[in-house]
């Protein structure tokens, strides 16, 4: 998910060393009734695109509302998106149905500080991402996804091209497809990506945990742990993703001919709060001194012991599996 977005996000800022800052960006759509423009915001402060949640009535037949707000200070993502087709339509395409989508984006571009000279000049790094939210069912069985991805590309001082994206992602889905006892699935990945060779493959530093999993609430936490080395660059961006569509009706199996759409209203509520925290072993710190940094950066985290780490790699390994072959 967002592989593409949050590698292009992380080589933008990659080489501005210890340039520190925080930023965020936005992205809602459609705003017209044609669906052929999108909002694309970034920016230093406070990013607040649609907060009256205003109504868009498209040519395709569906209204949509989408609203996002990300807070570069506090690293906080609100959003909201729905998707409203009041019958039954026979379109050309499935992308000519439409969708509602919106993307927020908070991004850290820092260096590892030590507490003294005798200390580990590598360390492990942990962000998380904690994710409060809803789907919402109003008629007939809409398609909605909620989605968090943490990426950090760090990188040498002296040979900045020397370094590795990590990434993890979580999904959370919602469709005519899902069983009525199950109306969500969610699934997993996390990989290490190299900047020299561009080779990517499985990584066991990813991890997550769901406290609930039903559409009233979905509440859950993302986590990438990485080593850090002292002096290294650390390009961090915290992104969540939403979209509410309509969903082809499973009695058309023709996918080259037109596609009906069922009637369906729907709605990704995550107006709580999706937010970002970084923990750090006690002692040291990141470069820097930017509102961010004071508000999202812990220096207190509980050691997970080796065999507890491997245990909970193969389990994750293995549910992803499953998660594949369900779908």
């Amino acid at each position: 998910m967002l592989k593409g977005t949050s590698i292009i996000i992380c080589l933008y800022t990659l080489f501005f060393n210890y340039n520190v800052h925080a930023s965020g960006g936005a992205v809602r759509g459609p705003i017209d009734p044609s669906e052929n423009k999108e909002v694309v915001s970034a920016d230093f402060g406070v990013i607040d695109l649609n907060p009256n949640k205003n109504i868009v009535s498209t040519n395709a037949g569906y209204d949509s509302v989408t609203s996002i707000k990300v807070d570069t200070s506090t690293g906080i993502i609100r959003g909201y998106t729905s998707y409203s087709l009041n019958k039954d339509t026979t379109y050309a395409t499935i992308p000519e149905a439409g969708a509602s989508a919106m993307l927020g984006t908070v991004s850290l571009q820092s260096y590892l500080v030590a507490p003294s000279a005798n200390t580990a000049n590598t360390v492990d790094v942990t962000v998380e991402m904690e994710i409060d939210g809803s789907f919402i069912i109003n008629n007939g069985s809409p398609t909605l996804l909620l989605g968090a991805d943490i990426t950090a590309t760090t990188a040498s001082s002296f040979l900045p091209i020397n370094g590795t994206i990590y990434q993890s992602d979580l999904l959370f889905l919602s469709s005519i497809d899902n069983p009525i006892n199950n109306p969500i699935k969610s699934s997993f990945m996390s990989s290490e990506t190299s900047l020299i060779t561009g080779n990517s493959s499985n990584y066991n530093g990813g991890a997550f945990s769901i406290q609930s999993e039903t559409l009233a609430n979905i509440d859950a936490i993302l986590r990438l742990t990485f080593p850090l080395s002292i002096g290294d660059s650390l390009s961090l961006n915290g992104i969540i993703t939403a979209s509410a569509a309509p969903s082809p009706d499973p009695a058309n199996t023709n996918p080259l001919g037109p596609i009906d759409m069922l009637a369906s209203d729907g709605a990704v509520d995550f107006s709580n709060t999706a937010k970002m925290f970084i923990y750090l072993p006690e002692g040291y710190s990141l470069g820097g001194n930017d509102p961010l940094l004071d508000n999202i950066v812990r220096t207190t985290v509980v050691p997970v012991a080796p065999s507890i780490w491997f245990l909970t790699s193969a389990f994750l390994a293995l549910f992803s599996f499953r998660l594949r072959q369900d779908q």
